[in-house]
């Protein structure tokens, strides 16, 4: 992944963020795999549960329909 990820640069043209939840796949310094969640400090813990749910629906859906890639431009994300 690049040092210069920017979330913003993978919305579509027009859309603005304006909180976020993530999961992020990280690897610590003494090479053992980890998790790091995060989210906007303004976000609801309700909030992030749906937007979660959401998502995981979507993955389910593309591995249910035998996709190999995942699209991150996926529709839904316009309706955050």
């Amino acid at each position: 992944m690049s040092d210069e990820f920017n979330l913003a640069d993978r919305l579509p043209e027009g859309v603005v963020p304006v909180s976020f939840v993530a999961s992020v796949k990280v690897l610590h310094a003494n090479g053992d795999v980890g998790l790091f969640h995060l989210n906007h400090e303004t976000m609801m813990p309700w909030e992030a549960v749906g937007i979660l749910t959401s998502h995981i629906d979507d993955l389910r859906d593309h591995m249910r329909n035998g996709y190999v890639e995942y699209d991150s431009g996926d529709d839904d994300a316009s309706a955050l």
